[in-house]
């Protein structure tokens, strides 16, 4: 599946064999913006996606895990966490 833009606020998100490519967020997350929620991502392709803040691949704001599994994240760029960027001890990217 390619996947062009997700954003989350509430409820689990499970992805499995997806593409996230060239998407652009003007503020977090360009490719994967979540906030008051978890993910499981399993099998995923993140890669030149970009934003002018927070996580150009993903960025979890305020939210519970994000459980990476045989993913990759590459050639993504932010201001800061240019691959993933999470803002709480309590908002884990578990890898």
């Amino acid at each position: 599946m390619v996947v062009e833009f997700i954003a989350t606020k509430t409820g689990e998100v499970l992805l499995d064999k997806c593409l996230f490519e060239n998407n652009l967020a003007h503020d977090s997350g360009g490719g994967l913006y979540q906030a008051r929620s978890g993910s499981v991502i399993s099998n995923c392709v993140f890669t030149r996606n970009g934003c002018e803040s927070y996580g150009g691949g993903i960025c979890n704001n305020y939210s519970g895990e994000v459980t990476l599994r045989n993913s990759v994240l590459t050639h993504n760029r932010g201001k800061y966490g240019g691959g993933a960027y999470t803002t709480l001890e309590k908002s884990p990217l578990m890898l």
